[in-house]
């Protein structure tokens, strides 16, 4: 009967203790980081900051314009008057050329609404992360639209990730990857890194979800707001919002942002 004392198992503890040792060691010794890429998250996460605090204190806002619809040959442009409320809340009039209401689109943030003046009929559904799509067939959500209209970054959460890239051109482009809802928006921005001038929201397949180009930046009662905002998904659709009128931090209700039925 062997026991622990004797020579052969003194040899087989002693090669499992130096096994572990030495594995041990291999695991310790890591690759060096690279520096390139901790200095390009760290510029990245700033940047990130930077943008989020761009009009920080706008809060609320309501605008005139109008909003043109595109669809393969089809073209619809519409008066239009809408309000908003951070961070989710937003409503939309349409009318036609003579002032008559067509259509009234709303999220309060918990639902969407889309109201149709001519038949009275109303859709109302849960948000989810289609946003709009059932109304406009850009899957964008109200929190997003009021984050473009304030030139902002996307809010982040816990399981947003920046880095920074370069386009075509060799120009800086920051890259959050939100890892809870598995996409990524790549924001371009202008020269001197201080304003976005297009966001590209992908899946992480690359499959493009939608692109939003910010043009005619102006200064708004002291905020810098983007006069025209074109909405893409790639393919045949295009949304195009140009303000005419923009007014900063209104008194606005929530009450604003939930359409009942005018039958009711």
């Amino acid at each position: 009967m062997r026991t622990y004392g004797s020579p052969r198992v003194r040899f087989v503890v002693a090669l499992l203790a130096a096994t572990f040792f030495f594995t041990g060691c291999a695991t310790l010794t890591q690759k060096a980081p690279d520096r390139k890429a901790d200095e390009s998250f760290t510029e990245a996460a700033a940047l990130q900051a930077s943008l989020g605090n761009v009009n920080k204190t706008l809060v609320t806002f309501k605008g005139i314009g109008t909003i043109s619809m595109l669809q393969g040959e089809r073209k619809q442009r519409f008066r239009a008057a809408w309000a908003a409320k951070a961070p989710d809340q937003l409503r939309i009039q349409l009318m036609g050329l003579a002032g008559q209401p067509v259509a009234s689109i709303a999220c309060d943030g918990s639902h969407y609404y889309f109201l149709t003046h001519n038949d009275g009929k109303l859709i109302k559904r849960r948000a989810d992360a289609s946003g709009f799509k059932k109304f406009i067939n850009i899957p964008i959500n109200a929190q997003d639209v009021f984050a473009l209209f304030s030139g902002r970054p996307k809010p982040p959460n816990e399981g947003m990730m920046a880095r920074m890239e370069k386009d075509e051109s060799h120009e800086a482009v920051l890259v959050l990857w939100d890892t809870e809802e598995a996409f990524q928006d790549r924001i371009y921005l202008d020269p001197r890194r201080a304003a976005i001038r297009k966001v590209e929201r992908s899946k992480d397949n690359g499959r493009l979800i939608w692109r939003a180009e910010l043009d005619n930046p102006k200064k708004e009662d002291s905020y810098n707001i983007s006069k025209r905002i074109t909405l893409s998904t790639g393919e045949d659709v295009r949304v195009i919002i140009d303000t005419e009128r923009f007014w900063a931090n209104p008194d606005i209700t929530s009450d604003l942002f939930v359409i009942s039925s005018p039958l009711n």
